[in-house]
Parts: structure tokens; C-alpha cells; sequence
């Protein structure tokens, strides 16, 4: 059960960015194993109102709605798990941090951190780039706002270093 339409907009949020495009059958399985887990999905015996989004075919977006019950360590970690055996079946480099997608005339890019300040300093990437807002924390900024200009981001300081 995927109950991500029905959340509140405060549901908490955890963003995991695939490090290429899902293909229609891992998008199939990614989906059942996360509708699976959200259905029994739980903190202390009381049942998390959960849901996710697979966005693009790219990024795995898990919510929780803690109005009614918060998730506690011991649920987090059950969500982690799950997301550790997806990345490990689908080898998808799900807690690499230091990747970027970028939305550049409406295609998604995939760039390592790295070279950002190059991307930036060759005028490629300005302040109004927009790129993924894996910051969001929860799902009303995300629905609000997949993509944020650089400028707005946690990249912002790149571009002020390199004068843009």
C-alpha cells in the first residue's frame, strides 16, 4: 500500500538518489518491495502512515507521516535496511552523497560533486541551475519544490566561490 497522495504535508521525508535511470522492470520491483515495506512499516507495534515516490525513474523519496505515530530509531533502521537491499540488488550507489541530478532543458544529469566548481566555472551551471532538492525534510517543500536553483542550495557556496 503506497499512501504518499493521501499524506500530510509535514510527513517527514528521506531522499536517495540512484546513480543512473531505472528500467521499467526494477521500476516494477523497487515499487512492490517499498509498497511492501510501507504496509508494514511500524514503530513499537503502532503502524506508520507511509508512503514513497519513485520520481524520474531516478530518486526514491520514503515519507512518514508522524501525526498519529513518529518513527522511532528501531523503524528508521527498518527503512534503511530496506533501501540498503534494494541498492544492493539493483546496484544503485543509493547512499552516495556526493552526486548531483540536475535538471538542464528538462533532462535529468547526473554529476559528481566534484565537478561542480568545473561545471560552474566553464559557465555551464549559473545560480539559477536548477538541481535536486535532496535537503527537503518534508513532503510539502518536496512536492513544492523537486528542484531548486543552485543559488538556493546547499551548492550555493560554489557559486559565490567561483564568482558566478
Amino acid at each position: 500500500m503506497n499512501n504518499w497522495n493521501d499524506l500530510n504535508p509535514d510527513s517527514k521525508i528521506w531522499i536517495y538518489t540512484c546513480n543512473r535511470f531505472l528500467n521499467l522492470d526494477e521500476v516494477s520491483n523497487i515499487s512492490n518491495r517499498l509498497a511492501a515495506f510501507c504496509a508494514e512499516w511500524n514503530a513499537h507495534g503502532a503502524s506508520l502512515n507511509s508512503g514513497y515516490e519513485l520520481f524520474a525513474e531516478c530518486v526514491i523519496v520514503l515519507a512518514v507521516d508522524e501525526s498519529a505515530a513518529s518513527a522511532s530509531g528501531c523503524s528508521i533502521d527498518s527503512s534503511v535496511q530496506v533501501i540498503r537491499e534494494i541498492d544492493a540488488a539493483f546496484q544503485l550507489d543509493l547512499f552516495n552523497r556526493l552526486r548531483v541530478l540536475s535538471n538542464e532543458d528538462g533532462e535529468i544529469h547526473f554529476t559528481p560533486q566534484s565537478e561542480v566548481r568545473t561545471k560552474i566555472r566553464e559557465g555551464k551551471w549559473n545560480a539559477d541551475t536548477p538541481i535536486l532538492h535532496v535537503t527537503a525534510r518534508d513532503l510539502g517543500t518536496w512536492k513544492h519544490a523537486r528542484f531548486i536553483p543552485i543559488g538556493q542550495s546547499w551548492l550555493a557556496k560554489f557559486v559565490v566561490l567561483e564568482g558566478v
